[in-house]
């Protein structure tokens, strides 16, 4: 292909109603609309969502008096601090 060749290239025209189809499809796309329902239950369900994981957390993040009186008991606070202190990172 010699550089004469790209001299040649003549310019296309275009259909004139190929804008004007172009620019409707473009519109369609846009009003696209999603029903009410759908959104409002999307929209409940993921504060639902929201509201559990929230309480999971919180819920699981107190310690119980049994589970301060097993960790008293069995010196695991004892045995974590001098794991921390000697770098140990396996029992």
């Amino acid at each position: 292909m010699n550089i004469e060749d790209l001299n040649k290239i003549k310019q296309v025209e275009s259909p004139d109603f190929l804008f004007t189809r172009i620019q409707q499809k473009i519109e369609n796309l846009q009003t696209m609309n999603v029903p009410k329902k759908f959104a409002w239950t999307i929209g409940v369900s993921f504060i639902v969502i929201v509201i559990i994981n929230v309480a999971s957390i919180t819920l699981t993040q107190k310690p119980s008096s049994d589970t301060i009186t097993l960790i008293e008991s069995m010196d695991i606070l004892k045995i974590i601090t001098i794991m921390e202190v000697f770098r140990v990172k396996e029992i």
